[in-house]
């Protein structure tokens, strides 16, 4: 009887905690719907004076429009990238939206007000940024039931984590933001039953490895085949999108390509002896090779032994290899490999055909990989750095999984992102 009760005081206290949510919510899409109307309304202002909106302007209005409107349906996303500042990511992102549009206005000449771009600029930030810090919460508060890949948690600081061998039926559950349980390492029907009735009463539940995915990035190899296969399916139009978007930024961004590899490939030549370029095969999507371009950053008998990982401190690479292997310079020529169609900007990174028979044979999933291209940066490049042995390697497959699992232009965005503070720090570089 009493924890009849006790579940009906925690159901009573999660609809209030629900209705407060609620209201919530509605205050901050009031915020977001205002700040899309302000937006166009004062940067007409702005830019002609008035209200009285010229025909001729609609097309830069709408694309304004629909920037402001995906970024408001992009930010479950931005949320769900907990490694990263959800601000951060939000000013590039919309950096990057007006840096396009303005692109576009300008290759396809209708009519634009410089005025009107800065001042919607400006205010988008306002109230995108504003909503952010509105819906700011504390620290979350997880009530974790020991057992299985829940143990892994405890060591990420942004959440506050309660650990608990079973649930406390005094509990006040609605402290909390949620219960997170391995349903795979128990076999405890009363515990069952406990947290069917937590489903059933609005009390979140979750499962402990979903939530290892959203805290770390990487999708753990033990539950790959508990979730399903199909969970790698990729989506059916967002490929296709992505080579033509990738190819046509690089043929627009040439005039600056060419003569800055022209320049390296010179450089290179005056360092050291040998050709300017590093050619190798390399394994490709669906496992097909591909010969990959590299500037050379090594000396020409670096690989007389065979095929080996690089050190940290590898005498193989020369003076100016240091240089351009730290802020990712030699991998400039893949470009080509991108426009060829072997490669793509972002994806898993392409290994030797040694290293990937090797670790087929050790490393369960691993060809799950290649089912995407491989990138020149990617999701395991920018979380992980370099993998040195098979233990490193097995762990930069769960992150490439995660990638697979998650194929989007959100998280191809975010890549672009990180990868720009990588190169910046030159982390992970060898």
């Amino acid at each position: 009887m009493n924890s009849i009760v006790g579940l009906e005081v925690e159901s009573s206290n999660a609809v209030s905690s629900q209705r407060g949510t609620e209201a919530k919510h509605f205050l901050l899409w009031a915020w977001y719907i205002t700040g899309l109307t302000l937006t166009v309304l004062v940067s007409s202002y702005v830019s002609w004076k008035n209200l009285n909106i010229p025909l001729k302007s609609l097309p830069m209005i709408i694309m304004v429009s629909v920037l402001y409107i995906g970024m408001l349906l992009n930010r479950g996303q931005v949320k769900n990238y907990r490694s990263y500042k959800s601000i951060g990511i939000t000013l590039f992102y919309i950096t990057l939206g007006y840096v396009t549009i303005f692109a576009l206005l300008a290759i396809l000449r209708p009519y634009y007000s410089r005025s009107f771009l800065l001042s919607s600029y400006l205010l988008t930030l306002l109230f995108l940024v504003g909503g952010i810090l509105f819906s700011r919460r504390s620290v979350p508060r997880y009530y974790v039931i020991n057992g299985g890949i829940a143990q892994a948690l405890k060591t990420y600081g942004d959440a506050s984590w309660q650990y608990v061998n079973h649930i406390n039926e005094s509990v006040e559950i609605e402290q909390y933001d949620g219960v997170v349980v391995d349903l795979h390492a128990h076999d405890n029907s009363i515990l069952f039953k406990r947290i069917a009735d937590f489903t059933l009463h609005g009390v979140p539940v979750r499962h402990a490895a979903a939530v290892f995915e959203n805290y770390t990035g990487r999708t753990h190899l033990n539950y790959i085949a508990e979730e399903g296969f199909y969970s790698l399916a990729l989506p059916p139009v967002y490929p296709t999108i992505k080579r033509v978007l990738e190819a046509g930024l690089i043929i627009v961004a040439s005039p600056l390509i060419v003569p800055f590899a022209c320049m390296v490939a010179l450089v290179i030549k005056i360092d050291s002896s040998g050709p300017a370029l590093f050619t190798q095969q390399r394994v490709g999507r669906y496992g097909d090779p591909f010969t990959l371009y590299k500037f050379r950053s090594m000396t020409t008998d670096a690989e007389k032994e065979g095929a080996q990982f690089a050190g940290k401190a590898d005498r193989r690479v020369t003076r100016l290899g240091k240089f351009i292997r730290k802020f990712r310079i030699d991998e400039i020529p893949q470009f080509w490999n991108v426009l060829k169609g072997d490669m793509s900007l972002i994806g898993p990174r392409p290994e030797q055909k040694d290293f990937v028979d090797s670790f087929n044979e050790k490393i369960p999933f691993y060809n799950y990989r290649h089912q995407v291209r491989p990138g020149i940066t990617g999701w395991a490049q920018i979380k992980d750095g370099y993998a040195a042995d098979v233990e490193e390697t097995k762990r930069k497959l769960e992150f490439d999984l995660y990638y697979i699992k998650n194929f989007s232009l959100s998280l191809d965005l975010l890549i672009i992102y990180a990868t720009l503070k990588t190169i910046l720090t030159g982390f992970g570089s060898r």
